[in-house]
């Protein structure tokens, strides 16, 4: 979050991939100024998307700073990207999980990575949160789509949780591999 807030000095859009309870919009919603802020939020599971609303508050709807769409996040990504889309988000956070705590086969899929990467403005920022997962596979999706230098792995926790920073380069030469 400390690399998100400055950004809703001039305006933040986000893509926020699996909602959960909606606490990511509630915490930038509280440090972000009225109107500088937009989030796509998109979920797979509509009774997690009812139960941000009815038990955490979670205002997402026309005339509101969040949106919340029922679909997997990699179809959303790929929607937007067909929709040419691109360049059009300065940030994007993955936080999807399956009933085992495992990233499901979208949100670690090559396209998913390869689609953020296009629709993120140059040096805009991509999180992804994982559990159980052992991040080498995943950073190193991350790392063809965005360039070697272009993902990191950061340790969080202390059973084994990690956090994947991406960023888009801010021109061509930053996609030196």
């Amino acid at each position: 979050m400390d690399d998100l807030v400055p950004l809703c000095q001039r305006k933040l859009r986000l893509l926020l991939i699996g909602l959960g309870g909606g606490t990511v919009p509630a915490y930038l919603e509280q440090k972000c100024p009225k109107g500088a802020l937009h989030i796509d939020s998109v979920e797979y599971n509509q009774h997690v998307i009812d139960a941000a609303r009815s038990f955490f508050g979670l205002r997402a709807g026309p005339g509101d700073a969040v949106s919340a769409e029922r679909e997997d996040g990699l179809v959303a990504v790929t929607q937007r990207v067909a929709s040419k889309a691109t360049g059009q988000y300065d940030a994007a956070i993955v936080d999807c999980f399956g009933s085992d705590d495992r990233v499901p086969a979208p949100c670690a899929s090559p396209k998913l990575m390869a689609g953020l990467a296009s629709l993120l403005r140059p040096g805009g920022l991509v999180f992804q949160n994982l559990d159980l997962e052992p991040p080498a596979p995943i950073v190193a999706r991350y790392r063809e789509a965005f360039g070697q230098q272009g993902a990191e792995l950061i340790r969080i926790g202390m059973l084994g949780q990690h956090l994947i920073r991406a960023h888009a380069p801010t021109s061509a030469d930053d996609t030196a591999i």
